[in-house]
């Protein structure tokens, strides 16, 4: 039996090389949220990015999606990097530590976001029309998954130390 378990063991290990055990992704969600103004509740966001390193300028080549999860004045939208190449922009950066406030703009396709240093945010359809407030936070929203490869291998290790136990 231990025997099969330590071949089984060298086999994991053999597939969870680097090509094949990463798993996590390197991009990062933060959360936006921010008190209405003019809108009922909150204003709640998602910013993805990849790759990015905090307080270095936001470009395409960081830039996942934005959605903005919608209010009573209007619908939820999401942005794409292919809709902001289309049609529109991206500039700001998230400074760090977080949550903080940053500034960030973010316009394409389906909608304009901006969020400044001092809280103040809004949104809209080619300018600020409506969902405008203050106190816009970021903070990371987004936590990592262990890989397969390592709970499979940790699994079979405790099984080994078991079945020595029982021998015992």
């Amino acid at each position: 039996m231990i025997r099969v378990l330590c071949c089984l063991g060298l086999l994991m290990l053999a597939f969870a090389s680097p090509a094949h055990a990463i798993v996590a992704t390197t991009d990062t969600t933060f959360q936006f949220v921010g008190d209405c103004n003019d809108c009922a509740g909150q204003g709640k966001a998602q910013l993805t990015l990849s790759n990015y390193t905090l307080g270095t300028d936001i470009t395409t080549d960081n830039f996942v999606s934005f959605t903005y999860d919608g209010t009573n004045l209007l619908p939820s939208f999401t942005e794409t990097d292919a809709d902001v190449i289309a049609n529109g922009y991206i500039s700001g950066a998230i400074d760090g530590p977080l949550p903080a406030t940053e500034e960030f703009y973010v316009s394409g396709t389906n909608g304009l976001f901006s969020s400044y240093f001092d809280g103040y945010w809004c949104v809209g359809s080619g300018g600020c029309v409506a969902d405008n407030g203050v106190n816009g936070i970021y903070s990371v929203a987004s936590a990592s998954i262990p890989e397969p490869a390592s709970l499979g291998l940790l699994t079979i290790g405790a099984v080994g130390l078991g079945t020595i136990r029982r021998r015992r």
